[in-house]
């Protein structure tokens, strides 16, 4: 696990995005994912951070975390399934990092994945932009609504805690990949 900041060094240019305001940076068959400044900005300061532990199983078919602003919930999907192998710790003490930087220092989760073709189908930074009619790197268009729930306003948090698809005993699990959920793994 990341604990102490690691800056990822890449051109905004060579992202994938998702409909769901994910960036993804394919990295071989690892990959790097974090959400998107149009997020931050339309959530305004995180006041909490939900993210799965090393090796957890990351699913299409459920949000892997969840972002948390003042009056605003966003859960946070991924396009390919694969296993966690770093999560950026050093957010959990800094959020405002998601704001100021969504993309270098503001990275998520990595995840080794096998099946990479769902990465054809996301967009690029200049398709990304046309969907949302807006321009990355904080200078905006328009205001386009980002879907995200509606939560009672709490005390701010900070946690990291397991994925939502998993039980969890010892703190490791696996994947049942025909029913799509997962199982405690026997030692």
């Amino acid at each position: 696990m990341s604990a102490t900041q690691t800056k990822l060094e890449f051109e905004i240019e060579d992202l994938k995005f998702t409909s769901t305001h994910e960036w993804l940076l394919v990295e071989d068959k690892t990959v790097v994912i974090g959400v998107t400044e149009f997020v931050t900005n339309a959530l305004g300061p995180a006041v909490g951070l939900d993210l799965p532990l090393l090796e957890d199983e990351v699913l299409t078919i459920v949000p892997f975390g969840e972002l948390e602003a003042v009056e605003d919930t966003f859960d946070i999907n991924s396009p390919v399934e694969g296993e966690v192998i770093d999560v950026n710790e050093f957010l959990m003490n800094k959020l405002e990092i998601l704001s100021a930087d969504p993309y270098k220092k503001g990275w998520l989760i990595k995840i080794a994945v096998e099946d990479m073709t769902a990465i054809n189908s996301l967009m690029s930074k200049a398709e990304y932009e046309k969907k949302f009619h807006i321009e990355l790197n904080g200078k905006k268009k328009s205001k386009t609504d980002v879907p995200v729930k509606k939560t009672p306003t709490k005390a701010p948090t900070i946690k990291a805690s397991p994925a939502k698809v998993k039980e969890k005993t010892d703190g490791k699990a696996k994947v049942d990949p025909k029913k799509k959920t997962a199982k405690p793994k026997k030692h």
